[in-house]
Order: C-alpha cells, then sequence, then structure tokens
C-alpha cells in the first residue's frame, strides 16, 4: 500500500473511543504527513518505560535489603516461587496482549470498548479454574516444585495473584493501545513502588520469608489492577461481543503455546538449577536476572512504543524504509547500553549484594547478551507481525524454549547459574534466527541492514562477556580498554554518530 498525498485521514471518533482528535488513529498508508522522527520514538520509549525504570532503581535498591534481610535459600527459594507466579500470569494472557495490540490498529474494529470488554471477560473466565487448582493442591505442588510441603501458603498465594497479574496485564495493553504512556508509566510505577514499601515493612514488622514477600505482590497487583479497572471503566465497560472474541482468539491463540511454553520452561529451569546446583545459584540467577533488565527495559520500552507507530505507518515503500531505519536505531542504542551497563556491572553488583554472591558476574553477562538478543529478536519479528503472522513467532519462541532447556540440562549442573543464564541467550538467539527465517516468506518485507545489525550484536556480545569474566571482571583497567575498543566499533559502524550528527530521518 502507498504512501497517500493529502491530510491525515483519521477515523471516525465515534470508533476509536477514549482517543483525542489530536492522538486519532492513523489510517494504513498516511505516513510521511505524520511520522515523528526517531528522538519522538525515544521519548515516547522514555515515558513508556518510565515506571519500570522507576521500579527496578527500586528493586536495585531493594536488592541489598532482601539479600541480608533473606538468607541465600530463602532468596533463592523467593526466586523459584515468584517465578511460578510470573509465568502463570503471562501464561494466562494467551497472547492476547499482542492480538489487542494488532486488532485495535485494524480497521474491521468497529468499537474499542467491546474489544477490550471482550479480553477482560475472556480472561476472569481463564484465570479462576487455574487459581483454584493453585489453592487446592498447594501442599503436592510444594512437595513437586521445592522437595517439601512446608511452602504451600506461598504456592497458594499464587493462585491468588494470577488475578491481580493478569488484570493488571490488560490495563497496560488499554493504555498502550490508547498512546496514554505518561498513565502507562505511573500504572506500572504504582505497583512495583507499592510492592517495593509493602515487601519492606511485611519483612521487618511480620516474617522474613517467602510468605511476606507473596503477600506484598499479592496487595501490589491486585490493588493497582482494581484502580486501573476503575478509571478505565469507560474504555472497558461495553458488553464483551462474541465477533471479537473470535478475532482474539484467532489471533492470540497461535502465541499461547509459545508463551506457555516459554514461561513454563523459565521457571522449570530455575526449578532445575535450585534442584541441581543449590539455592544458591538460583539466588545468583535472580541476581543476574534483576542486573540484565535493566538494559531488556531499554528494550521494552522501544517495543511499546515502536510497533504501534509501526502497525500505524503501513506497507508503503517510504513507512518500510522509515521503519528499517527506526529498527537499525534501536538495536544500536540498546547495544550501547548493554556494553556500558556490562563495564560498570562489577562493582555495581557487588555494592548491590554486599558481595553475597561472589560467582554471579558471568551469569549476569550472559542475561546482559540475552537483553541484546531480546532486541534484535523485536526488530527481526516486527515483518511477520505487521503480516498478523503471530505463527512466526509462536514457532520461533517455542524453538527457543527448546534449545534453552536443552541446553540449561548440560550447563546448569556444570555451570551453575552462568550455565542457565547461558542458556537463556542460546535460546534468544535460536529465536531470532528462527523468525528471521520464516518472515522471508510474508509479504511485508523491510529493508533491515542484517549483515551491519549481525556484527554490531556480535562484537557488543564479545565486549560483554569479556567484562564480566575472566581477568577483565577485575581490572578496571583492561574493562577501560575494552571501552575504547566499543566506541571505536561504535564510530565505525555509524548509527549512533549519525544520530548524534542530527542525521534526517
Amino acid at each position: 500500500m502507498g504512501v497517500q498525498s493529502g491530510a491525515v485521514k483519521r477515523w471516525p471518533a465515534s470508533r476509536v473511543p477514549g482517543m483525542t482528535e489530536t492522538l486519532g488513529v492513523v489510517a494504513p498508508g498516511d505516513v510521511l504527513s505524520v511520522r515523528p522522527g526517531f528522538g519522538r520514538l525515544t521519548r515516547d520509549s522514555l515515558v513508556f518505560a518510565l515506571g519500570a525504570v522507576a521500579g527496578k532503581a527500586i528493586g536495585f535498591l531493594m536488592l541489598p535489603v532482601l539479600t541480608r534481610l533473606l538468607t541465600p535459600s530463602e532468596f533463592g527459594r523467593f526466586d523459584v516461587i515468584s517465578a511460578l507466579a510470573g509465568a502463570g500470569v503471562s501464561t494466562l494472557v494467551l497472547g492476547m496482549d499482542v492480538a489487542t495490540t494488532r486488532l485495535a490498529f485494524d480497521e474491521r474494529t468497529q468499537d474499542r470498548r467491546a474489544l477490550f470488554g471482550t479480553w477482560y471477560a475472556i480472561a476472569g473466565i481463564v484465570v479462576l479454574p487455574v487459581a483454584a487448582i493453585l489453592i487446592l493442591a498447594s501442599g503436592p505442588i510444594s512437595q513437586v516444585l521445592l522437595g517439601e510441603s512446608a511452602h504451600a501458603p506461598a504456592i497458594a498465594l499464587v493462585g491468588l495473584i494470577l488475578f491481580g497479574g493478569v488484570f493488571h496485564t490488560l490495563a497496560l495493553t488499554v493504555l498502550r493501545v490508547q498512546g496514554r504512556a505518561g498513565a502507562y508509566a505511573l500504572l506500572e510505577g504504582a505497583y512495583l513502588g507499592a510492592n517495593a514499601a509493602l515487601a519492606i515493612v511485611l519483612l521487618l514488622q511480620w516474617r522474613a520469608d517467602t510468605v511476606a514477600l507473596m503477600v506484598a505482590l499479592l496487595a501490589s497487583w491486585g490493588g493497582t489492577a482494581a484502580v486501573a479497572a476503575l478509571a478505565l471503566r469507560h474504555s472497558i465497560g461495553a458488553r464483551p461481543q462474541l465477533p471479537d472474541a473470535r478475532r482474539l482468539l484467532q489471533l492470540g491463540l497461535p502465541l499461547a503455546p509459545a508463551i506457555a511454553a516459554t514461561c513454563i520452561a523459565d521457571f522449570v529451569n530455575r526449578a532445575y538449577l535450585y534442584r541441581t546446583a543449590g539455592a544458591v545459584a538460583a539466588g545468583e540467577f535472580s541476581v543476574a536476572l534483576r542486573f540484565g533488565s535493566v538494559a531488556a527495559l531499554m528494550v521494552a520500552g522501544f517495543q511499546l512504543a515502536w510497533q504501534p507507530r509501526a502497525y500505524a505507518l503501513g506497507r508503503g515503500d517510504a513507512a518500510l524504509r522509515h521503519i528499517a531505519l527506526d529498527g537499525q536505531r534501536i538495536l544500536a542504542v540498546v547495544a550501547t547500553g548493554v556494553v556500558g551497563l556490562a563495564l560498570v556491572s562489577p562493582e555495581v553488583v557487588g555494592l548491590l549484594t554486599g558481595g553475597r554472591f561472589p560467582a554471579v558476574l558471568p551469569a549476569v553477562g550472559a542475561m546482559l547478551v540475552a537483553a541484546l538478543a531480546m532486541g534484535l529478536y523485536v526488530v527481526a519479528c516486527l515483518p511477520s507481525a505487521m503480516d498478523s503472522a503471530m505463527r512466526d513467532l509462536g514457532i520461533a519462541a517455542i524453538c527457543g524454549v527448546a534449545v534453552t532447556f536443552l541446553s540449561n540440562l548440560v550447563l546448569a549442573p556444570a555451570l551453575g547459574s552462568a550455565g542457565t543464564a547461558l542458556s537463556v541467550v542460546v535460546g534468544q538467539f535460536t529465536a531470532v534466527a528462527t523468525v528471521r527465517l520464516l518472515a522471508n516468506g510474508r509479504r511485508v518485507r523491510v529493508g533491515f541492514p542484517w549483515w551491519r545489525m549481525t556484527l554490531l550484536v556480535a562484537g557488543a556480545s564479545l565486549i560483554t562477556l569479556a567484562a564480566t569474566s575472566g581477568p577483565a571482571a577485575g581490572s578496571i583497567g583492561l574493562r577501560a580498554l575494552l571501552a575504547i575498543l566499543a566506541l571505536g566499533g561504535l564510530a565505525l559502524e555509524g548509527t549512533i554518530p549519525g544520530m548524534l550528527r542530527g542525521q534526517a530521518d
């Protein structure tokens, strides 16, 4: 579809409830008259990620608290149980967040309120039986996962947490579709801040164990989900519609097996690490995951802002060129951030953990590389997403999960937390290669400079791993040399210098 000239066409206001005229929804193909520059995309990405950034800052401040108030074994146990909650929420969303975002910009969608209301109804039906099973069978589940039934109360709390987590995700998706980046950041930040504050109070005043932390998670997730539903009642209050349910399921369900496999495998991999390498190794992996999530925030912020923008730009030649340039720049920014984090990680991790996890640095480096691979995946899967070929994303995710699982069986017993982290890296790059291959057969062809981006990712990955393992991890001088090498590579690649020179979009 080519670029049309003239004024920007907007869908009638009646078809986009909750959107202001200035926001509007751009009809596919109307590109050049509305496209913001990369600076605007970056600002939107930063705002979308702002709540999570604040939460991660709080999380980093909490890390010394948790590692001091909890024993290393209890910290590792909390990581496994909280992973169960996260996996449950992500699985029960059933890919509907992706489907809703895509369908909200589909010209066949007559009323977004009905689309959102239908998803809320589906979510309630799906979550209820799973929550009941976790509550009623908490004892046996605790025995299987942790080797003893004494942790059944924490497992039962996971069943209740699922409601708050799923409906919190629904509210975030509605705000994302509406382009309300500030409200999105506020909701996410409120949840993360409330969770941190409640956790500290309960650990100090009640009990210093996993149950206290799960109660804090239940209250913060459930509370923010309830407040968000009340605030969004005019956007989600329409009666559920069977045609919308059918379209949501048709687009979302192909992703559901992959999402379920990803989440379940993530949990199983942590539980396997816990059982084979010990609770301390599980705690090390949790520290590495938290540090790597800082880089993942950059990726998530860009993804939240970039995908709706790409859907709205359409498939014209000018639009696809602009999308390709955005993807190249996103990857360059993420690579720069990952390398920067790796270079300072030995000092920062030591400060935050109080030296209680001295062997964690190799796992930290691997999780930073995994975040970089996640950025490459976001770029690689966009053509399939624009073509509504969610099957490609599902196949790629399942391939990545399978490789991660098999790698972890070998690497976790041998290398502990670093082995599990390296398994994540291998699986993530497998997903990138798979979705890249599948996207070649799609109608939407985005001209990403793949060789250039691949060399960028490879160079950044090598520097990241070198900075967090071996002699460089203990030598500021060697890491300074790595920093000089990274700057030279970025200058040679050219994307970041071009952005700094204000190169035209």
